[in-house]
């Protein structure tokens, strides 16, 4: 029931960092950051397709906050795994920030950094704080070039007591008549999350941006192909048309006649083809989204399900460009077979400041 208890960056984490600072990367998230050159060929579960928080040598250091907690336990400790390369002179630090007037802070612990270039496993009490705080994840880069530092698989072990079942968190939705709490971002995400079907009750359908909110079943809402595809998304319902690719049934309402886009890529698919799906222009979001001391910090980000089945799956690409920007910012991708089923992904979206576009680029 607490949030960023477990943050692996394959779903949203509800610890914040700087987005200029540091990058949700790996096999599946596509590429690195401009400063860097190489990262970890897989997570630290050793999954080639999963992610990792990654940042590159800078002057001075760089941090990622938790939450706020309140309240631990005496055996409470952090756990997390870092992949460092050419680090031997820098530093990993843990502390503790209070949220008070003094804004009082202590070091948990510092380890040396490492030129390992691989998943090391580190441990830090954290032990009983009665008041308000955060965790502070702190690297310092050493003098060494290209330096590399990247974090997963963080978490806070043995820290707080169960939460009553009806007790839910600023950050979650209550469902009705049930002591149920789910995270805001699976309200209105056209899945039923609630017994009753609340979180789809809350005026999702009030949203008028054309294309922002799209199920597939009556339209395209204002998605469209790329002019010179070699391949289209297209509209469909049931199974697709070679054996053992696509899913037999959509996720919406996980039946035959239920409608999603999908493109073939087998077949008369040529080698190294595209098929790009652009989204209607969206404005973009208010800058309080971006600020990390906001309440509001991430609250805008994209949703959606995928399904990448079958020997020629490819790679699936999602990005966004700004109206008067050249540069295409890539936010999530993944590769190869991902099994006969619907995958989730989340992804914030980056610093916006212009009207921009959205596009989904199958390969």
């Amino acid at each position: 029931a607490y949030p960023g208890l477990r943050c692996t960056f394959e779903d949203l984490c509800a610890w914040r960092w700087n987005t200029s600072e540091w990058e949700v990367a790996g096999a599946g998230a596509g590429a690195l950051p401009a400063n860097l050159s190489t990262g970890p060929g897989d997570d630290a579960d050793n999954n080639t397709n999963g992610h990792y928080l990654v940042t590159g040598w800078r002057p001075g250091e760089v941090r990622v906050w938790s939450p706020k907690y309140a309240g631990t336990r005496e055996l409470c400790r952090l756990e997390l795994h870092a992949h460092m390369t050419h680090m031997t002179s820098g530093l990993l630090k843990v502390a503790v920030e209070t949220v008070s007037n003094k804004n009082t802070s202590w070091v948990l612990g510092e380890r040396s950094g490492t030129d390992s270039r691989m998943w090391d496993y580190y441990s830090f009490n954290v032990g009983r704080i009665k008041q308000e705080f955060n965790i502070v994840i702190e690297v310092i880069f050493g003098e060494q070039l290209p330096s590399l530092v990247a974090l997963d698989n963080i978490r806070l072990i043995d820290c707080f007591l169960e939460r009553k079942k009806e007790e839910c968190l600023s950050t979650q939705f209550p469902c009705g008549n049930s002591t149920r709490c789910i995270d805001h971002h699976q309200v209105c995400d056209m899945s039923l999350d609630c017994p009753d079907g609340s979180d789809e009750l809350q005026g999702c359908d009030k949203v008028n941006v054309e294309g922002s909110r799209c199920n597939f079943e009556s339209s395209m809402c204002g998605w469209h192909n790329e002019e010179d595809n070699w391949m289209n998304w297209t509209l469909h319902s049931g199974p697709t048309e070679t054996d053992h690719t696509g899913p037999s049934v959509d996720h919406t309402y996980k039946n035959m006649s239920g409608k999603y886009i999908y493109v073939e890529m087998s077949g008369s698919a040529r080698l190294g083809a595209a098929s790009i799906l652009i989204s209607p222009q969206f404005n973009p979001p208010p800058a309080v989204v971006g600020n990390i001391s906001s309440r509001h910090y991430n609250a805008c980000y994209v949703s959606f399900y995928y399904h990448q089945y079958g020997p020629h799956s490819g790679s699936l690409t999602l990005m966004l460009k700004e109206q008067y920007h050249s540069q295409i910012k890539e936010l999530w991708r993944s590769f190869g077979d991902q099994g006969n089923v619907w995958k989730r992904v989340i992804r914030p979206l980056p610093l916006v400041s212009q009207r921009y576009k959205l596009f989904f680029e199958a390969k």
